[in-house]
């Protein structure tokens, strides 16, 4: 049917709102929001900028201006000097068999591997099942 002697198609495609429904896609998806709402990270690394969150973000814009005042008086400050000489001595104390001992005795185990704890299961696994195989060919 031809309404005011033009097609519904041509009508359809001159109007405006159609217009803007069509493009309203793809500003939607160029938009920087869209973007950075879908785009694809990697699972394994997640950053968070702590400064932008509303808890942290103030206590550690006091901790900042805390360290701004400070600072100097720390500089000029007797405790730095004895903080740096203590320091330095552990240090030294470090280096030393007993410091290496005690060293030794504080570090913490090396982690263990995933697969070597799936080896070692399996492998304790096949030894019983070869345990239970003698004790079957002992009983026969």
């Amino acid at each position: 049917m031809i309404l005011g002697g033009t097609a519904p198609e041509s009508v359809l495609s001159s109007s405006r709102f159609v217009t803007v429904i069509r493009t309203l896609p793809r500003l939607v998806r160029g938009s920087l929001l869209y973007r950075w709402l879908n785009v694809n990270l990697d699972s394994a690394v997640i950053v968070i900028d702590l400064r932008e969150t509303y808890i942290v973000g103030p206590l550690l814009r006091v901790i900042d201006e805390l360290n701004e005042r400070i600072r100097p008086h720390w500089e000029r400050s007797r405790l730095q000097s004895i903080v740096y000489s203590a320091g330095s001595q552990i240090k030294r104390f470090g280096e030393t068999r007993v410091g290496e001992l005690v060293l030794g005795v504080l570090e913490p185990p090396e982690p263990i591997d995933d697969e070597a704890i799936v080896n070692a299961t399996n492998g304790h696994d096949r030894n019983s099942k070869e345990n239970e195989q003698i004790g079957a060919s002992d009983s026969e």
